[in-house]
């Protein structure tokens, strides 16, 4: 009995799981992370062999966000605070919509960042949008997050059905097609330490990451069955 009590226990307190999925989201569960880049690529799952080759079109689907600041509290216009999510990785700069007086903001959007290897540091921020009685904007909550580890020989394929082989909509590639690989990631970034999400701030996210892959022409179809595939990267 003290045991199973210990369990839930620790469960509770190690594990965060969003009202509206059935997926889990663990402080620790995403890939390559670190408090430096040769830390963090030392942590993916090949230990760094393919860190010139892995990463991909990264897009990060923001689920939710709890127990944010009020910051809209005092002024001409009070009220509670309107968050938004901003992204920024060098000088790319990617935000969420904002959501109208709410501390538990859910936005379940997609944002699209680009082409990053994995390990590359984002900067993540909530802020507050102000309107022009209030001058500008607040920031509520800043922190980082690493993009995760994918590559063309680690990643699944993901099927959607068009109806016809080049009916799929396409939000972060030329090609549609029915299917591609895909790496997916979920967990979340909390934003003051030692706090955990019942207490502290916490925003939850998905990686959708297409890593690199260029087909190779088969020369001896009689001995190889499938279509090769490279992953490659180098310098953007």
């Amino acid at each position: 009995m003290k045991l199973s009590l210990l369990i839930l226990i620790w469960m509770s307190i190690f594990n965060f799981v969003d009202s509206d999925s059935t997926t889990s989201y663990s402080q620790n569960q995403f890939s390559c992370q670190g408090t430096s880049y040769s830390s963090a690529i030392s942590k993916c799952p090949d230990i760094g062999a393919q860190k010139m080759s892995a990463g991909g079109n990264v897009t990060v689907f923001v689920r939710s966000a709890n127990n944010l600041p009020n910051r809209d509290h005092t002024g001409p216009s009070a009220g509670v605070s309107d968050p938004y999510v901003r992204f920024t990785v060098g000088s790319i700069v990617k935000e969420t919509k904002n959501i109208r007086n709410e501390l538990n903001p859910v936005w379940n959007e997609f944002v699209n960042i680009g082409v990053l290897g994995s390990a590359t540091l984002i900067q993540v921020e909530i802020w507050d949008k102000d309107s022009g009685l209030e001058f500008t904007d607040d920031l509520l909550a800043t922190s980082s997050v690493r993009v995760p580890f994918c590559s063309t020989f680690y990643s699944n394929y993901t099927y959607n059905d068009c109806g016809d082989a080049f009916g799929c909509k396409s939000e972060d590639s030329l090609w549609h097609m029915p299917s591609r690989q895909q790496c997916v990631e979920s967990g979340f970034i909390s934003f003051l330490n030692g706090k955990f999400c019942s207490d502290g701030i916490c925003l939850l996210l998905d990686f959708y990451i297409v890593p690199f892959t260029m087909g190779v022409e088969r020369q001896y179809k009689k001995y190889i069955q499938k279509t090769p595939l490279l992953s490659a990267l180098g310098k953007y």
